[in-house]
């Protein structure tokens, strides 16, 4: 975890001492522990550092699962589009080789882009594939069934799914969504005891991104328990930590939260900037199922504001 060592790893691979299949290995394995550790500033930072070296070497890249794990980071980072044909690409090959649980993780990679896409139907036949792959089709499922005003469906498949899960690092990822659909659910009790989990997980294990999620999921608790005070702050701490990540996606989620909690705090300049920023970076990304919830509740403010008092 230091950086001097995570340089001195990177020499070693990237300047001859290793040959080409080696270094794509342990490429592979480095990025693949960043992304179970939520480490997403460092896995960014090797995945621009193989981009180079490949460039270097006239490599196109690494096939298969390493182009699952750089196509995620691409997405991080808000290039939609690109890391879904990074996606496709990964798992025609790695069907070219049977590889089963790779290939479950790239449909449901696959599904997760195409849901933040709005390209439901193809979100839908992705994680189905993940799925009969072995590979267990949630948080992202959940989610779906949860944008379509299914909460009881969402409720119930999020709260099965986390009772399966174990490993802490699968439990991190879980936690968030089941927080935000266990307060549309009514289950307040639920969404705090997952918010505090995730932050006993992010005590331990510290990374920009699971602080992030962290004071994310603390500002949705506050805000459904009517401290709409202690929300901003928290989300303002989001917020922070995310643009340390480079996560646009996750920004502007939390800047379309925070603007409900200003509202309520009757600060509404503050809260239609805060859409308005969202909005864009949403239209930017190609999320146009999100750009439109925000430019919905844009509308529904200034129509507010023309009404007579």
């Amino acid at each position: 975890k230091n950086n001097v060592e995570c340089l001195t790893a990177q020499w070693l691979l990237f300047d001859g001492e290793l040959n080409p299949y080696m270094t794509g290995v342990a490429y592979c394995c480095m990025i693949a522990c960043c992304r179970d550790t939520a480490d997403y500033r460092r896995a960014s930072e090797w995945t621009e550092a193989t981009t180079q070296w490949c460039e270097r070497q006239s490599i196109n890249g690494f096939p298969g699962i390493c182009r699952i794990h750089r196509a995620e980071i691409v997405a991080l980072h808000g290039a939609l589009d690109r890391a879904e044909q990074e996606l496709r690409q990964a798992t025609k090959e790695l069907a070219a080789w049977d590889a089963t649980s790779p290939l479950g993780d790239g449909f449901y990679a696959l599904g997760e882009i195409r849901f933040r896409l709005g390209d439901f139907k193809g979100a839908e036949d992705a994680l189905r594939q993940a799925h009969a792959l072995g590979r267990i089709p949630q948080p992202a499922l959940a989610l779906m069934r949860f944008s379509e005003g299914k909460i009881t469906a969402a409720y119930g498949a999020i709260r099965a799914a986390l009772d399966e899960t174990r490993e802490q690092w699968a439990r991190a990822r879980m936690l968030p969504p089941t927080v935000e659909i266990a307060i549309a659910a009514g289950d307040l009790a639920t969404a705090r005891a997952s918010a505090e989990e995730l932050e006993e997980i992010s005590a331990v294990y510290d990374s920009p991104a699971l602080r992030g999620s962290t004071r994310e999921s603390w500002g949705r608790v506050l805000l459904a328990e009517g401290d709409a005070e202690g929300s901003t702050r928290e989300l303002h701490g989001g917020i922070g930590h995310w643009q340390d990540v480079g996560a646009p996606y996750e920004i502007a989620r939390d800047r379309a939260l925070l603007a409900r909690a200003l509202y309520q705090l009757e600060r509404g300049d503050e809260a239609d900037l805060e859409l308005q920023a969202a909005r864009e970076e949403f239209r930017r990304m190609g999320a146009v199922r999100e750009e439109a919830a925000v430019a919905a509740v844009l509308r529904a403010a200034a129509e507010r504001q023309a009404a007579p008092t």
